[in-house]
């Protein structure tokens, strides 16, 4: 074989590996590849999650989408791509290293024909469904709004009042707590208070370790609440042994220059005009008996 022929197979490989090349995606394209894997790829903490995990494992064909929910947050959604009859949706911190920080806030799924509002009674469905009064107390929706508080907690009070705690502790730790008074059939609020941990002389922090120095050798097994009764604070901080639990209490005292105030809930629109037409209703029925 001749030293050109050889030149020109040569030629023609190289060429044909070059093309070969060009031709190859390096990275799945939109509409391209392994959906799931590329979700895992772009938020790594969905796949420390166990529900959406759990909903992934269940619909292995999907597509997602993300939509902005403020400067802060996101939502991502999660839709099977066959017979659709559910799809996943979570609230997730944008901005962040999402390998080395926690994002996610709170997952839900919803039908796929179900429109979800951008409304803080996305973040705890079952407390508003348990207590409706909650919708109407609009210093609570917008502190859920700015502060998107990760956590909820409900302590009784008696047996006919409720303390609902909305919590942030992801930073500076900040509480909104609603009292509801329990009817027979309704529920009503009663007042609110905002706190901060900046309000008080121990922080969350602080108290969590004076709490630890009490019990040597023991971890925390729950989330802390910082409870007001009767303008008394104290910082509730449960602990484990391993054996047994208790629950350590840290009173604390307001900084000077804070107060906290109580406040009572914003009307709800409509209110005052179902009052105003079961009061007409009232009159028009007097004014009948008496024609009677």
């Amino acid at each position: 074989m001749s030293r050109k022929i050889k030149f020109l197979i040569i030629t023609a490989i190289i060429l044909a590996l070059l093309v070969g090349h060009a031709n190859a995606v390096p990275n799945p394209l939109p509409g391209e590849g392994n959906h799931t894997l590329i979700l895992y790829g772009v938020h790594p903490n969905a796949k420390s999650n166990e529900v959406i995990t759990s909903f992934l494992a269940e619909h292995p064909d999907i597509r997602w989408h993300e939509s902005a929910y403020n400067e802060t947050y996101e939502y991502v959604y999660v839709t099977p791509v066959n017979e659709c009859s559910e799809q996943l949706v979570y609230l997730n911190k944008i901005g962040i290293d999402e390998r080395n920080e926690p994002s996610i806030v709170s997952v839900r799924i919803i039908g796929c024909d179900e429109i979800l509002p951008l409304d803080p009674l996305f973040q705890f469905p079952e407390v508003f469904e348990n207590y409706s009064s909650l919708s109407g107390d609009q210093d609570l929706m917008d502190y859920i709004e700015e502060n998107i508080p990760g956590r909820c907690a409900e302590v009784e009070r008696s047996d006919s009042e409720t303390d609902v705690y909305f919590i942030d502790d992801a930073g500076t730790f900040t509480e909104y707590t609603v009292t509801i008074e329990k009817g027979l059939f309704t529920d009503d609020v009663v007042y609110s208070t905002f706190i901060s941990e900046e309000y008080f002389t121990i922080n969350k922090s602080e108290a969590q370790a004076e709490a630890l120095g009490q019990r040597p050798g023991w971890n925390h097994t729950g989330e802390t609440i910082l409870k007001i009764n009767d303008d008394v604070f104290a910082w509730e901080i449960p602990v484990s042994n391993g054996s047994g639990e208790d629950t350590i209490i840290i009173p604390v005292e307001l900084r000077e220059g804070y107060s906290v105030m109580k406040t009572e809930p914003k009307a709800t629109p409509g209110f005052d005009l179902s009052v105003t037409i079961l009061g007409i209703g009232a009159v028009l029925v007097l004014i009948a008996r008496r024609r009677n």
